[in-house]
């Protein structure tokens, strides 16, 4: 293996070394190639991007949630000082601003419409508009006037055929029974006698109620009068509002503005920052900032441009971030800007070929892989800092060019070889994963670190003869020397090799008790970008629709109908998993439902006529007294024929005839007539009018029954969130916590599916999330360690010093755990992704450091560990600083799972790189002296 690795090392240097020129300029016109090819590279920032592909569940859950997406273009108009101004005031501004808007909207021919107020449906009856005009204050009167009018409709009712007075209605009674009693009397006479004066007494007993409650008819007709005027005042409001109801918040401090563009936003990306530019053009028109306003767009449009926009400046920040720290990082180590020019070229190319594979191979960068470019500008550095690092010590030994480039390239071309070659198939270990995601990473990455390799052992050989041959002089190829000034640093380590490989692992034993409580929790927004039209989204439903449903965990279901939805509704309440509900039920004024079936259900004229009964009963009193007296001589008469008869019964309900009618007689005297007249013909009057009223309601379908219209008035943002495009109402349960203790969610989904057979949970989906990651992370974990020991075993062929150069990786690993929990840190979609970067990273400078130790022993030093780390420290630490450069720009990304991956990487790494260069030096120190001793015995 060593001479084929030794030929094809030959053949590299000899073609570096005689045709410099041809090599650069073919890899340089590649590159040119190459960027003509990724100018337009695909951006993809769809979630979906990133999980499994051939998961029923997650297909399942995928295509519903891009059946539910819908295109629409929001602009929300917000006051600045709305505590400052009355409600007039805020509406008057808003609705000004928002006219001027909309009208310069309307002047481009992408846009279709552009409207801040709810269009009346066409199949919405006008009554229902009415009706659904009326606000909280007017709702809340309603409900009062309705108590008031229940409880005067509490009496007992004035049972007669028809409108009557007292003396008529006493007539009729008193015929039934002359005729009773004018024929034989049989048990169905008795009854018939029965019936009839219970039937007197009940008259009778509403008389008296209606009487003794004159004094508080006068309310009932206020309150009958104000239900009247409610309408009324609806419906001016109504007729007002013809244009539509404009889309306020509640408290008039907000405003939306409807935007419908020619074009889907899967037009492109293109089109859709046509139609953010006419919108902004639109806005900066208005001048929102002297009207007080300010103005937050929010749609799929704007999404779509504002994460290619964070995604694509996340790259490129994070590029620049690494390119400008390694330039500064190489200033300050070598002390040199050719040297620093010289690194950087390769690396550029290899960038360069690394994001044309990407587009080559699997389309383009998502929202996870758009942090690699710099991530192999990171990693690739390496190889290229330990060439320079070795070929100016070459030089300082005063080896010739030829000699040190070649002494270079063929011992630090098969270290190097080794570290690329690990690190790429510990990435190469992704393409078992399940997630996308992951998988683009591992068939990315691996392949920009070959690259990145080979453009370093391919192009410094060529650039470092064309910069000899251009500046002979300028150019000696020496570097600042660290080497003495870290031996006494190595010297102390090996010194003290038992003591510090005691401590290492007397700490790391406390470490492990907080690493092993590391746990892990998959959050999807972690992986979506923070935007701005997310937060103005969140505003919207805050104020104007779902509230705070989506924070959380959440099942959806779908109802086919509106009598689907409510009895859906109404099962799920009565779960205990759930937190809260909302649907489009929650757009109907309730209340006024309720009381749609209340006041539908008042019987206004049957009231009338009572009450007309009771007003011809005391309009002539004298008449009425005299029917009284007549009535009771004539009850005295059946009482004392039932007696000797012995009809009990009658004889019972004749003697409390009279004593009622005794009392009505009293009542009569006492009463004042023409006050009474007056108080009832009032009540009449108001009743009757709102008895025209409510014919609005007795005239309505049930409300639930238009809800499917009413929800076509809103806009397509709103109305997105509670009706599919097929028409299927969304009903959205958010979950409270518990649904994920033990037996809880099995237990919930048995209970969803009684409920329905058609709902999704994003819950479920977590869970299979969870165990698809968790397996990715064993899995992916396993193979990189296999995969690395089998690296080592081959670079190394020696099992001590393999066990010796993993340390450093598994110690930085279990204190990253441990300083993840301190930060209150868990695993997660993303930062799962450390494990195998960590293998990858941390075990090159294992092996590099082995690998200088092998060779300074087969050159007979006698301190081979002080010396391999004296010469390789300032590389590793250099290389391991790139690295964490890298990683530190992510911290500041939008994307928080990518900002978790920024820190958890850092921890890992320079933990990595201190056990690299403490613990690992030690342990070579301990066992070489254990070696040395046993061969002397």
């Amino acid at each position: 293996m060593e001479k084929i690795t030794e030929r094809l090392f030959k053949s590299i240097f000899w073609l570096s070394r005689r045709h410099a020129g041809l090599v650069l300029i073919f890899i340089l016109l590649a590159a040119i190639a190459g960027i003509f090819y990724i100018r337009d590279i695909p951006m993809r920032t769809s979630f979906f991007d990133l999980l499994p592909r051939d998961d029923p569940l997650i297909n399942e859950f995928r295509a519903k949630e891009e059946y539910l997406a819908v295109d629409y273009l929001v602009i929300l108009l917000s006051l600045r000082d709305a505590e400052q101004m009355t409600t007039a005031e805020r509406e008057r501004s808003l609705l000004h601003t928002a006219a001027r808007i909309t009208s310069r909207l309307r002047q481009s021919e992408e846009i279709i419409s552009a409207t801040y107020r709810r269009p009346p449906h066409p199949d919405i009856p006008p009554q229902f508009m009415v009706i659904y005009a009326l606000d909280r204050k007017r709702i809340e009167r309603l409900e009062k006037g309705i108590v008031r009018i229940r409880h005067s409709l509490a009496a007992e009712e004035l049972i007669v055929t028809e409108r009557t007075d007292f003396s008529s209605a006493h007539q009729m009674i008193d015929a039934k029974l002359v005729d009773a009693f004018a024929v034989e009397i049989t048990p169905v006479m008795i009854d018939r006698i029965q019936a009839n004066l219970l039937q007197l007494y009940k008259f009778n007993a509403a008389l008296l109620y209606a009487i003794a409650n004159l004094d508080q008819l006068e309310q009932v007709t206020i309150a009958a009068t104000d239900l009247s005027e409610i309408f009324i005042e609806a419906r001016n409001h109504n007729d007002e509002q013809e244009e539509g109801k404009p889309f306020f918040s509640p408290d008039r401090s907000m405003l939306l503005i409807n935007i419908r563009p020619r074009f889907s936003a899967a037009h492109g990306l293109a089109y859709s920052r046509l139609v953010i530019d006419i919108v902004q053009n639109a806005l900066d028109e208005a001048d929102l900032d002297a009207q007080g306003i300010k103005a937050g767009l929010t749609g799929s449009y704007t999404f779509a441009v504002e994460t290619d926009a964070v995604v694509t400046t996340d790259m490129q920040r994070t590029t620049v971030i690494t390119a400008v720290g390694v330039i500064l990082l190489f200033l300050v180590a070598f002390r040199s800007l050719l040297w620093v020019v010289i690194a950087v070229i390769p690396l550029l190319i290899s960038i360069v070929f690394t994001v044309a594979w990407a587009r080559f191979a699997v389309g383009g960068f998502n929202l996870l892989t758009s942090f690699l470019p710099a991530l192999v500008l990171g990693l690739g550095i390496d190889y290229g800092i330990h060439f320079i690092v070795r070929y100016a010590e070459e030089r300082r030994n005063r080896a010739s060019l030829n000699q040190a480039l070649w002494q270079t390239l063929l011992r630090k071309g098969r270290a190097s070889f080794s570290a690329a070659l690990t690190t790429s198939l510990v990435f190469l270990s992704l393409l078992f994963a399940h997630s996308r995601a992951l998988f683009e990473i591992g068939a990315i990455t691996s392949v920009g670190i070959i690259v990145a390799y080979l453009m370093t052992i391919i192009m410094l050989p060529a650039l470092i003869t064309i910069a000899h041959r251009l500046l002979p002089r300028r150019f000696s190829g020496v570097i600042s020397d660290y080497g003495p000034k870290i031996s006494p640093f190595s010297h102390w380590i090996t010194g003290k090799g038992r003591a510090i490989f005691v401590v290492v692992i007397i700490l790391t034993l406390f470490v492990s008790f907080r690493a092993v409580q590391t746990q892990f929790q998959f959050v999807s927004t972690d992986l979506i970008p923070r935007v701005e039209s997310h937060r103005v989204l969140s505003q919207i439903h805050a104020y104007f629709g779902l509230g705070e449903i989506e924070i959380g965990d959440y099942f959806v279901f779908f109802a086919a109908s509106e009598k689907e939805l409510v009895t859906m509704v109404e099962h799920l309440e009565e779960s205990e998993l759930i937190d809260a509900i909302s649907s489009a039920k929650d757009l109907l004024p309730v209340t006024l439902a309720q009381q749609q079936v209340l006041l539908g259900e008042i019987d206004i004229s049957a009231y009338i006529d009572q009450l007309a009964t009771v007003e011809e009963s005391i309009a002539d009193r004298e008449r009425t007294t005299t029917y009284i007296k007549s009535l009771i001589a004539d009850l005295s008469m059946v009482q004392y024929m039932a007696t000797i008869s012995g009809w009990g019964p009658i004889a019972l309900s004749s003697a409390a005839l009279q004593h009622q009618l005794w009392e009505l007689q009293s009542v009569l005297a006492a009463l004042d007539t023409r006050a009474a007249q007056t108080t009832i013909s009032d009540l009449r009057r108001a009743l009757t009018k709102l008895d025209l009223n409510l014919d609005v309601l007795r005239e309505l379908p049930p409300i639930e029954t238009m809800l499917r219209d009413i929800v076509k008035t809103l806009p397509d943002g709103l109305k997105s969130r509670y009706i599919t495009r097929d028409g299927r109402f969304i009903i959205y349960a958010r979950m409270n916590p518990a649904i994920h203790h033990a037996g809880n969610l099995p237990l919930f989904i048995d209970f969803a599916a009684v409920v329905s057979d058609d709902f999704l949970g994003r819950p479920m989906v977590t869970v299979r999330l969870e165990q698809y990651i968790k397996q990715d992370f064993w899995l992916s974990t396993l193979i990189s360690a296999l995969l690395i020991v089998v690296s080592l075993w081959w670079a190394l062929g020696c099992k001590r010093l393999v066990i010796i150069g993993l340390a450093p990786l598994i110690l930085g690993y279990i204190w990253m755990l441990g300083g993840m929990y301190l930060l209150g840190m868990e695993f997660n979609f993303i930062n799962i992704l450390i494990s195998p970067l960590l293998i990858g990273v941390g075990v090159d400078n294992g092996i590099h450091i082995l690998h200088r130790y092998w060779e300074e022993r087969e050159r007979g030093e006698k301190k081979s560990v002080e010396r391999a780390v004296s010469t390789i420290a300032i590389a590793i630490i250099v290389t391991s600083l790139t690295t964490m450069i890298v990683f530190g720009g992510l911290v500041g990304a939008h994307t928080p799972g990518l900002q978790l991956l920024g820190v958890s990487a850092l921890l890992g790494i320079s933990f990595t790189l201190i056990f690299s260069l403490s613990f690992l030096p030690a342990t070579l120190k301990m066992t070489e002296k254990r070696r040395e001793a046993r061969s002397k015995e």
